[in-house]
């Protein structure tokens, strides 16, 4: 299968063109050069250029990941395990919390943010916006969202 990049069209063959000395493939629709291969998302099944497909194990279209924006659970199972900077913990926490307290607690407060984010009757006193993490981490997301979808 494949998806033309130009005008849009799924094929199963490109067209040939030319003859033997000097042929090409075309989008058998509107005859432009720029075409992919092409895959489903494993989420919502649209036909996708297999170069927009996120994921190591998984096609998964980015309308689908970030669809997740503001799934927390989702965000934070997604990359569970992965850590990005280590941080410095006052030593009297680490007397009174457990790793798990302190984990805890973050994700209290990234759940409080993202309630105050997504509430739409207030100002938003701080904005929540996952966009720059679900880039860096689109292939992890993609994989976690396919095999729920699985």
């Amino acid at each position: 299968m494949y998806k033309c990049m130009h005008c849009g069209a799924e094929f199963d063959e490109p067209k040939a063109i030319g003859d033997d000395a000097d042929c090409g493939e075309v989008c058998p629709e509107c005859h432009s050069t720029d075409f992919d291969d092409a895959v489903e998302c494993d989420v919502c099944g649209t036909v996708i250029a297999l170069s927009d497909a996120e994921g190591y194990d998984h096609h998964v279209c980015m309308d689908c990941i970030m669809k997740r924006k503001y799934d927390l659970p989702t965000l934070l199972k997604a990359t569970e395990g992965k850590v990005v900077d280590e941080i410095e913990v006052p030593t009297l926490a680490r007397y009174i919390l457990t790793d798990e307290d302190i984990k805890t607690l973050i994700i209290r407060e990234l759940e409080r943010r993202l309630a105050l984010a997504t509430e739409k009757l207030f100002p938003l006193p701080f904005e929540f916006d996952a966009t720059d993490y679900i880039k860096d981490y689109k292939s992890d997301l993609a994989d976690y969202i396919g095999e729920e979808a699985s």
